[in-house]
């Protein structure tokens, strides 16, 4: 069985590209939104409005709920408005 001779280098690309596309991996995932949220004063919470009593809409159409009251709270302190968005599961794709 003949040997294949691999030169040095080829180690080196190897690892450095595997190293620089997690590293590339990680910063994305890393992204901060907090300081978009405070200079827009503004957030938008998806949240299931069938499922009682997390969230969901109540006979006049207003989102109450535990989840809906508690980000509300956190949010005002902040002094950030909450725009409350309904998602259709049946929609969302996996």
């Amino acid at each position: 069985m003949r040997k294949i001779k691999i030169p040095y280098y080829t180690y080196y690309y190897c690892s450095n590209s595997y190293w620089l596309r997690i590293r590339r991996k990680k910063k994305n995932q890393e992204k901060d939104n907090w300081n978009d949220f405070q200079t827009y004063k503004k957030v938008v919470i998806g949240f299931d409005n069938t499922f009682v009593p997390m969230g969901f809409q109540d006979k006049s159409g207003k989102n109450i709920g535990f989840d809906i009251d508690l980000a509300n709270a956190v949010f005002e302190k902040y002094g950030i408005k909450v725009e409350w968005q309904a998602i259709n599961w049946d929609l969302k794709r996996n």
